[in-house]
């Protein structure tokens, strides 16, 4: 601050310094906040402002006079383009009376994408890189296949920004080397390296939304980021949250990039890492592990075959860990527990005992967790039943009881949140057939037993749900 004035700051900028009036530009920094609030509620209903505020905030990308203006600069960038897609899809016109159609909002992508990827490569802060980072992925997702007319400048951007990342992080450890290296700036040299982890998490997130948004045919132009920097991550020398990213980005090419087995190349390099990720002393690597295994089992076809038993090792060293069931852990386990689910499913010929193995995973379940995960897995069950799965129920339906169990828990979640589901209200709907299709196609006694596995608090809750 300048001396006698408290308000006034002074930067410096090129060769120049500036004095300016902090409160003024903590003003500006909230105002912009508000319109990303606005934006963010209205949606659609904010179409009528949506080409001026657009012209506020693109060129406040590098206002470098205030951080927090640049931040909600960039945060606000995804939900412009979330208000111009429902405005498309509402088929609204603005308020000079043209169509918003497909043109329309393309332009808008032309507008809001290529300044984001240019104001990266000036940014001088760490921290906001990372934010222009999350912001590029989340454009990437709602522009979808629009976003494939800006990838060549984005690729170059991103490898010159994991590149400056990997320069500071050398530096850094250069600097912890030296002899008057003290505990003060090991705790500011953690806060950095935090800092660097969190550009190449965005950086990850950003692949990820590109493989969702373009799959297969996005895979050779991502090669060089692939091999040059998440590749050599998966590294067992590698810091636990380097090698949960890299897991994250090939799980991500695993599941939307193996449309004619373009992802098959990666398979021999990341199995390895993968499954001993599985056992990994770190909870999210394992999480990330375990979830991989699933994916690839559902998408690899029989190219995963040989795996199979690898992953049906891996995937019960989690589940039947002791500690399975401590906090940290369950989010790791109940992922285990789907992807169990998914080798089931999509690669029943090659499961040793499948007969076993298949009443093992409905044993583990209802998941009650993660809720993603949860409402998936019991559409899973639901899909099996329906089908009449030769190996769910038992031969003399002993695991009927269990079914009920999960149904009797998962029903009544159904009409609550996102965040308390179990369950979707159409797969209770499901639910509630198969139950009612079991009064006559079940005999009694069996019916009876199964009913009988319920506590009198499980059996008033899914008859207050099935009436």
């Amino acid at each position: 601050p300048v001396e006698g004035d408290d308000e006034l700051e002074v930067i410096e900028v090129g060769d120049k310094r500036i004095s300016i009036r902090t409160s003024v530009l903590e003003e500006k920094a909230t105002a912009c906040n508000m319109l990303c609030c606005y934006v963010d509620e209205l949606k659609e209903g904010f179409l009528p402002y949506l080409q001026p505020v657009v012209e506020i905030m693109v060129p406040l990308l590098d206002f470098y006079f205030h951080e927090d203006v640049r931040k909600a600069a960039v945060a606000s960038l995804p939900d412009i383009l979330r208000a111009g897609k429902a405005a498309m899809e509402k088929n609204k016109m603005t308020p000079q009376g043209a169509p918003v159609d497909v043109a329309w909002f393309r332009q808008l992508i032309g507008y809001v994408v290529p300044p984001l990827v240019t104001a990266l490569s000036k940014e001088p802060e760490v921290e906001i890189q990372a934010a222009m980072l999350e912001s590029l992925a989340d454009c990437a997702g709602v522009a979808g296949e629009h976003i494939s007319d800006y990838i060549a400048s984005m690729i170059v951007e991103f490898q010159s920004t994991l590149k400056r990342s990997l320069e500071r992080r050398a530096a850094r450890n250069k600097r912890a080397e030296t002899e008057d290296f003290d505990g003060e700036e090991m705790e500011a040299l953690n806060d950095e390296q935090a800092a660097e982890d969190e550009v190449f998490d965005q950086f990850a997130e950003c692949v990820g939304s590109l493989l969702r948004s373009l799959h297969a045919p996005v895979l050779p132009t991502l090669e060089p980021l692939l091999a040059e920097y998440v590749a050599p991550m998966l590294a067992p020398e590698r810091s636990a949250e380097e090698r949960r990213i890299a897991i994250c980005v090939f799980d991500d090419v695993m599941e939307h990039a193996s449309q004619g087995g373009a992802s098959l190349r990666y398979l021999d390099g990341f199995i390895g890492p993968c499954f001993a990720g599985c056992t990994d002393s770190d909870c999210d690597v394992r999480q990330a592990a375990v979830y991989g295994v699933g994916v690839m089992a559902a998408n690899l076809g029989q190219s995963f075959v040989p795996h199979v038993p690898g992953a049906l090792q891996a995937l019960a060293a989690v589940i039947q860990a002791p500690d399975a069931r401590e906090e940290d852990n369950l989010n790791a386990t109940e992922n285990a527990i789907s992807s169990l689910g998914k080798l089931c499913e999509f690669q029943r010929t090659a499961i040793p005992s499948p007969e076993q193995v298949v009443p093992l995973w409905l044993g583990y379940l209802p998941l009650t967790e993660d809720k993603m995960e949860a409402r998936l897995v019991h559409d899973q069950l639901v899909r099996l039943l329906e089908k009449g799965d030769p190996h769910l129920l038992g031969s003399n339906q002993e695991h009927l009881g269990k079914v009920v169990q999960v149904f009797a828990t998962a029903i009544p979640t159904a009409g609550l949140s996102e965040k308390l589901q179990l369950c979707t209200e159409e797969c209770a709907g499901k639910m509630k057939a198969i139950l009612m299709q079991m009064q006559t196609s079940v005999p009694a006694d069996q019916l009876a037993r199964a009913w009988g596995v319920l506590d009198a608090a499980q059996q008033a809750a899914l008859q207050a749900a099935m009436a």
